[in-house]
């Protein structure tokens, strides 16, 4: 027994080294690792590349935008108390809990447009961080840092688009159908 209990240090020693030496290993193959740069397709032992999907912008219609700053006129109530950061400057969260960025952030009716979802309008790519209580149906409210600007800004009319990706003839079927029903409940 006492000769078992001398050489545990040297058994959990060899253990360690051994550990290391996996892990390290692993992060190597790991970091060498390079994904095929192309799908590759067997049929009948035939290979058969195909060649990834290039994005489209699916048209969701007219769309009124405005916009709107984190000042009290546009926010109201949910102006007031707001967060500061080590500088001592306002953080402004949208209703997804994400600070919102001018060029970025814009709010929506989330049951048309849930958090996250990202639309081109005009050819710029904006983020759904945020809602308010008069964005509803087909209306988008472009965020600003600034109240003059976007006052200046106005009201235009403009078709939203989302970009989407068909990878095969059943799931471009099924996207379809999505977007049939989408323009149906929403024209």
């Amino acid at each position: 027994m006492k000769r078992i209990i001398n050489i545990l240090p040297d058994i959990l020693g060899i253990f360690i080294v051994l550990s290391i030496f996996a892990v390290s290993l692993y992060k190597t193959s790991a970091d060498n690792y390079n994904p095929p740069s192309e799908l590759i397709i067997v049929i009948d032992g035939a290979k058969t590349a195909e060649e990834p999907q290039e994005p489209i912008l699916e048209c969701l219609g007219e769309f009124k935008i405005t916009a709107y700053c984190s000042c009290e006129i546009c926010c109201e109530h949910y102006a007031a108390n707001r967060p500061l950061d080590n500088d001592g400057n306002k953080i402004i969260y949208g209703a997804a809990c994400v600070e919102l960025k001018e060029g970025i952030s814009v709010a929506a009716d989330t049951s048309i447009l849930p958090f996250g979802t990202e639309i081109v309008i005009d050819g710029h790519r904006y983020t759904v961080q945020d809602r308010g209580g008069s964005i509803k149906g087909k209306c988008i409210d472009i965020y600003f840092s600034d109240h003059k600007a976007a006052s200046a800004f106005g009201v235009q009319y403009k078709n939203v688009y989302i970009e989407r990706t068909i990878e095969n003839e059943q799931e471009k079927k099924n996207d379809n159908q999505i977007y049939s029903s989408y323009r149906n409940c929403n024209n």
